[in-house]
């Protein structure tokens, strides 16, 4: 007899939340850039959401995945069950270009992709996008995110900016302006600007998750976590204090 997820334990509800994970595949200048998005990693696969990436080893993508892949086993029975942590979503082209070093080995689930543009779709189908510093292509994927967004292509959902070291300032602004200025409904993103503030919005994420039918939907729930935000980051003093129990 096949088993549902639900009979063998691994329920998808939120404990498995597809996060989309865009970013740059160098390091960048400050050491910060790697080593929060490490953590990053380290925080999806503790609450035992499954991430969603390019399929790379390098940069900050490839912290992400090393974060992810040092933490997950041991929540394996916890979370996942059969469900494998990571999903690379890449295209021919580039999954030839890249070395499969130790980290791309113990990818797994691989998506191979004709196009950009599907691989774009794919990944952008995730619950949770977050966008960590990179360069163009980053960009590429959050102008395409808004879009397809905007336009009812994909389901509008809360993406989260990874602000470290400013590093989305001036896009932040852009964004903002355009809405201000009548030329597009107000964007669903939150401002984190490290690591804890990560793992306080994956909890609130965690604890509140549910698809929004319209964009006034989406953007009003995020309103309220963004609200809620500095209150529980000043609450979580420790870690010997849960978001859950505040």
């Amino acid at each position: 007899m096949n088993m549902t997820n639900e009979e063998k334990g691994c329920v998808r509800s939120t404990k498995n939340l597809r996060v989309c994970v865009s970013g740059g595949h160098c390091d960048g200048k400050d050491p910060a850039y790697v080593e929060e998005c490490y953590k990053m990693g380290a925080k999806i696969a503790k609450m035992g959401f499954r991430l969603d990436y390019g399929f790379s080893n390098s940069g900050v993508m490839g912290a992400v995945a090393r974060g992810v892949l040092d933490n997950w086993r041991e929540r394996q029975d916890k979370y996942y069950g059969d469900v494998t942590p990571i999903v690379g979503v890449t295209t021919r082209e580039y999954y030839e270009l890249y070395e499969k070093d130790e980290v791309l080995q113990q990818i797994s689930e691989v998506v191979v992709e004709d196009t950009l543009e599907n691989r774009k779709i794919k990944l952008l189908e995730a619950d949770i996008v977050v966008f960590a510093p990179g360069g163009v292509g980053t960009l590429d994927e959050l102008a395409y995110d808004c879009v397809a967004m905007q336009d009812g292509f994909l389901q509008i959902k809360p993406f989260i900016l990874f602000n470290i070291n400013g590093y989305f300032h001036h896009l932040v602004e852009y964004l903002k302006n355009i809405a201000a200025e009548g030329f597009a409904d107000p964007v669903p993103f939150i401002i984190v600007d490290d690591s804890k503030e990560m793992g306080i919005v994956f909890r609130l994420l965690k604890l509140r998750y549910k698809k929004g039918k319209t964009g006034a939907e989406v953007y009003a729930a995020v309103r309220q976590l963004i609200y809620e935000l500095p209150y529980f980051v000043k609450k979580k003093v420790d870690n010997t204090i849960f978001v859950e129990h505040i």
